[in-house]
């Protein structure tokens, strides 16, 4: 996913990138909003083949569904989220921040959104 492509009112967001999640527990909070809002990826998890499954219904099945998205940057760094349908945001992946050169970046202590 683009970040351009994220629908934000935070417009700075669009110029943000992977340094500035590891460093910046608001900045990263602002991200993990934007990108579980995301109306595509919403539409795609709540489809009722990923609920149901493809045989027929399945009350856990939409309990183990997850999905790691890529934001990529406009200086082509990235960072990755996971996206759940029980959790109301997107969440940070501790460690998957990296240049446009694929240098993993050190991350500063994460906030309790982060997964690793």
């Amino acid at each position: 996913m683009h970040v351009a492509s994220l629908d934000t009112a935070h417009a700075h967001l669009r110029s943000g990138n992977a340094n500035g999640i590891i460093h910046d527990d608001n900045l990263r909070g602002m991200f993990e909003s934007a990108v579980g809002d995301h109306e595509p990826l919403m539409d795609v998890i709540r489809t009722d083949w990923l609920i149901t499954g493809p045989h027929g219904s399945s009350p856990e099945a939409s309990a183990h569904f997850r999905a790691r998205i890529t934001v990529t940057f406009e200086d082509r760094s990235e960072a990755d989220f996971l996206v759940t349908p029980d959790y109301p945001i997107a969440r940070y992946i501790v460690g998957s921040a990296r240049t446009a050169d694929g240098v993993r970046l050190a991350d500063d202590r994460c906030s309790g959104t982060a997964v690793r």
